[in-house]
């Protein structure tokens, strides 16, 4: 009897031993680490927090640039396109009444021919004035269509190079909140993950 009784004595202080060894375990392990890992978790719900309205932001800052500068740049090319259709309406039209200009030349010189025939005037020297005229008359056409069709594909270019801004500018914002979105998602599984990191050291120290 007397050695059973030490034995459970010994058996008795062996699982007193164990119960202060886990509760200091507990206390000096288990407990502030749990205490920092949930300091940890509300920082990193705070940063979730403050990067969702940072995205809201970067969200409302786009749409404020699309409103305030890509709408009026759209507006603007608008406009610059109406110009460049009047611009070659305008073409038409000059080079309509530079024709008149050329056929009332050429008219003029045979008229001016026929009545050299006529009369039998030496009009050597007016011919050839009339026939320099001429020839300035078409070379002033041909300059002035020069010009404006160099205007033209130069007003063209400065629309496609506005365009092409226009799409980057887009193309940059997608990107950015696309990146936004994937960081935002991945502070969150980590915080998933720390979550049951936390229940599995719980249960585990707990069900010793």
């Amino acid at each position: 009897m007397n050695i059973d009784n030490s034995k459970n004595e010994l058996y008795g202080d062996f699982v007193q031993l164990v119960d202060k060894v886990s509760s200091t375990v507990i206390k000096t392990t288990v407990s502030p680490l749990s205490e920092q890992i949930k300091v940890v978790t509300d920082e990193m719900q705070t940063t979730v927090q403050v990067l969702k309205q940072t995205s809201n932001q970067i969200g409302q800052v786009a749409a404020n640039t699309i409103k305030e500068q890509v709408l009026p740049i759209s507006e603007r090319m608008e406009s610059a396109s109406q110009i460049v259709k009047k611009a070659s309406d305008d073409i038409g039209k000059i080079e309509n009444f530079l024709n008149k200009i050329n056929n009332n030349t050429n008219s003029l010189g045979a008229q001016v021919g026929e009545v050299k025939k006529q009369l039998g005037v030496q009009l050597d020297d007016a011919s050839q004035k009339l026939e320099n005229q001429n020839n300035n008359t078409k070379k002033l056409i041909e300059e002035v269509k020069t010009t404006i069709d160099q205007n033209s594909v130069s007003h063209k270019k400065d629309i496609e190079k506005l365009n092409s801004v226009v799409t980057q500018l887009g193309f940059q914002i997608e990107n950015f909140q696309k990146k936004q979105e994937k960081l935002l998602y991945s502070i969150i599984g980590i915080n998933v993950l720390l979550g049951i990191i936390i229940l599995a050291v719980i249960f585990h120290f707990g069900g010793k």
